[in-house]
């Protein structure tokens, strides 16, 4: 599922799925809160259901390549209209274009691409954290939707926690019966600044993904993407 919300106009401005409050990504967007409004971008905008946590002054810049997700999120859902936060919406290809554009200084960097069958694996390399790491500001947080029924995304991405030497932190969230309305997720947090990982709504929601497993790190590039390791009927 691509996204979802309430038809109750009293609940429609809620996030839901993948991206409720109790998430990682909900934490991340309630808690880092620069004071003169955020630089937001996120790759895939499935139904713009993240535009929820805008606030005035802040930046929501939305990369997706399917137009025919742009026209539903604009037609028969209301995240994007109804947010306070400015919003754009760029088509295309978002690695492509994030290398061709100047800084951007994103707060907020999601990546939100990796839930379907077929994952586009190019925005999980080496050459991609690069360009990503370009237009991230000095403290800014890159949020990873690492949420995906039959791959394993961690080994890429502690591949990347090392190549960069970054901070990493993993949030999962586990649907209970009281919010049938989301699902079980897992958000891998990547920071240079280590304060925010450590904040107390962040660290104490942290979670070891894989208690008791030894998880070996995987190099990935543009020219070599070894995939057979995420499998989670391989592991």
């Amino acid at each position: 599922a691509h996204g979802g919300q309430f038809y109750d106009a009293a609940k429609s401005g809620t996030p839901i799925l993948y991206f409720n409050v109790d998430s990682g990504i909900g934490l991340v967007m309630q808690h880092h809160s620069p004071e003169s409004g955020r630089r937001v971008g996120v790759l895939g905008l499935g139904v713009g259901t993240l535009a929820a946590y805008g606030k005035r002054g802040d930046s929501f810049r939305f990369y997706e390549i399917d137009p025919d997700m742009i026209r539903i999120a604009k037609d028969r859902f209301t995240y994007l209209r109804d947010t306070a936060a400015r919003v754009e919406i760029i088509p295309g290809d978002a690695r492509v274009i994030l290398d061709s554009e100047p800084e951007q200084r994103f707060d907020i960097l999601v990546l939100d691409a990796f839930s379907g069958g077929q994952p586009p694996f190019h925005l999980l390399t080496e050459e991609a954290f690069s360009t990503y790491l370009r237009h991230l500001a000095p403290d800014g947080v890159i949020a990873v939707n690492a949420s995906n029924t039959h791959l394993d995304f961690l080994p890429a991405l502690l591949g990347i926690n090392k190549r960069f030497q970054l901070n990493m932190a993993c949030i999962p969230y586990v649907q209970g019966p009281s919010h049938p309305e989301n699902y079980d997720s897992l958000w891998v947090l990547l920071s240079r600044d280590r304060s925010f990982l450590m904040s107390p709504p962040v660290f104490q929601a942290s979670r070891d993904p894989s208690p008791g497993k030894v998880i070996n790190p995987l190099k990935w590039s543009d020219e070599s993407v070894n995939y057979l390791p995420t499998l989670r009927w391989f592991q």
